[in-house]
Parts: structure tokens; C-alpha cells; sequence
């Protein structure tokens, strides 16, 4: 088009300087429009401009707003919604890094509120909502407070002692190995007996050479009996051929009742 329209230029110089004004005034005109187009094209696919977040105008991930993900958050306390709210947890925290933070901040928030897990039904469905969504995203930031609330539980308001009935416990032990440096630590640091008969729980649930190493060294120094005891159970359950530094099935109900027994 453009080549066309400069032969077309030459052509008119030779008519005179009137068909030649009107002739570069088509031209220019079209180039803007050509130039414009190109622009508008570019702006509306993204590749030019970051499309905005329609909840906080920035530049968007499509991350819910603060007051939005609190929302969601409260609704897992709600019996007809929590199914739902639970996937859309699970669904914002793969949006990005930031988003799965601030997830993992109103989630805390929200179960922080309601630690009466054996006499209320808020509070549990609280923790056993909110501990599986953890246990999904097995957050890293979350580690302190789920160990603050480790020895949580519902024993005396409810039967059976499934992961559900120590919600914290158990999802400190899905977020794996990488806690063991925190629980060696309340192995060692903490004056209550029962935190310590936990995070020895926590450990052996977890296995692997880091929870054979921290409960070998946090044997020496581990004064109180029974806890003392469950290291030993521990280590000596994870000797074994079939899957070394595990519990294996064999094991695991003596265990088990080394630590229910115990608590």
C-alpha cells in the first residue's frame, strides 16, 4: 500500500502543486491510521500492557483482594460452602508466590480465632478445614504457627485419633522434612513435656536421616521418662531393613499407642 501511494506521489508532482498537497494529506492520513491500529493490537493481547487485577489495580495475577480471600477463608466454617471454599483456596495459592503468602496469612488469621477444637464445632471444623488446605500447600511460612498449636486436639471430645483429631500435628507432618529443624528445636527448647512427646511424633511420622539425626541428638539431653522412652521407641523403629529411618506397618501400632498412651 505504501509503495503504491509514493508512485502515486510522483505521478501527482507532475499534475501540478494542488493534486500534490491532497495527495500527501491522503498519505499521512493513512499512516496514522496504519500506525495506530499496530499500537492498539499490541496494548489489547497483553504484550505491550499487563492487564490490571479487577480486585486491587495492580498489576494482576488474578489474585482476590485481601477482603476477598478473608471471605473465603470464613466460609470454610460454613457447612454447605466449605467444600467450594476449599478449592478456591487451593486454586488462588497457585496463582503466584504472593498469592499463595496471602492465603496462607488468612488462613492463620482465620484459625487463630477458633483453638477450641474439643468443645467447638466451629473451632474444629476450623482446623480440619484449614489444616487441609495447608496440607495441600505445605507452606513453609505456616510451620511456626501450626508448631505454637502442636499438641491441639479433640481426644476428649471426639472418638478415634485420625490425623483429623491432631490437626496440627498432622499438618506440620505433610509439610515434611523441612520442618525438622523447628521441632528438633522444640525437642530441645521446650519445658512442656507434652510439646516435646508431639514433636517427637511429628518427627518419627516424618522420617528420613534429618528426624533419625535430630532425635539421636536430642536424646542426651532429654530428662523426662516417657518422652525419653518414645525417642528410643522411635529410633529403634526406624532400624529396620524394609524402609530405614521409617515407621513401617509393623511398628506402627505399638508406636502409636507408645504415644497415645503417653500424652
Amino acid at each position: 500500500m505504501v509503495r503504491t501511494l509514493e508512485e502515486g506521489l510522483l505521478m501527482e508532482s507532475k499534475r501540478g502543486p494542488l493534486h500534490l498537497g491532497l495527495a500527501i494529506l491522503v498519505f499521512l492520513g493513512l499512516v496514522l491510521i496504519f500506525r495506530s491500529g499496530s499500537t492498539s493490537n499490541a496494548r489489547s493481547d497483553g504484550s505491550e500492557q499487563p492487564l490490571l487485577s479487577y480486585t486491587n489495580g495492580a498489576a494482576g495475577d488474578g489474585c482476590p483482594s485481601q477482603s476477598e480471600l478473608a471471605e473465603t477463608a470464613n466460609n470454610l466454617l460454613i457447612r454447605n460452602g466449605a467444600d467450594q471454599a476449599q478449592l478456591l483456596l487451593v486454586n488462588y495459592a497457585k496463582k503466584s508466590g504472593d498469592c499463595r503468602k496471602r492465603v496462607v496469612k488468612e488462613l492463620i488469621s482465620m484459625m487463630s480465632k477458633h483453638t477450641e477444637i474439643g468443645s467447638d464445632a466451629t473451632s474444629y471444623s476450623a482446623w480440619r478445614r484449614g489444616t487441609e488446605v495447608m496440607a495441600n500447600l505445605r507452606p513453609y511460612e505456616a510451620i511456626d504457627f501450626l508448631i505454637s498449636n502442636l499438641t491441639l486436639n479433640d481426644y476428649d471430645g471426639a472418638s478415634g485419633f485420625g490425623p483429623s483429631h491432631r490437626p496440627a500435628a498432622s499438618a506440620v507432618i505433610k509439610i515434611g522434612s523441612i520442618a525438622i529443624p523447628k521441632l528438633y528445636l522444640v525437642l530441645r527448647n521446650s519445658p512442656e513435656r507434652r510439646t516435646r512427646l508431639f514433636a517427637v511424633f511429628c518427627i518419627g511420622s516424618i522420617g528420613g536421616r534429618s528426624a533419625l539425626h535430630a532425635l539421636k541428638n536430642a536424646l542426651p539431653t532429654e530428662s523426662d521418662p516417657r518422652v525419653n522412652k518414645f525417642i528410643h521407641l522411635t529410633i529403634d523403629a526406624f532400624q529396620n531393613t524394609k524402609l530405614p529411618n521409617h515407621i513401617i506397618s509393623k511398628d506402627h501400632t505399638k508406636w502409636l499407642l507408645a504415644f497415645y498412651t503417653d500424652k
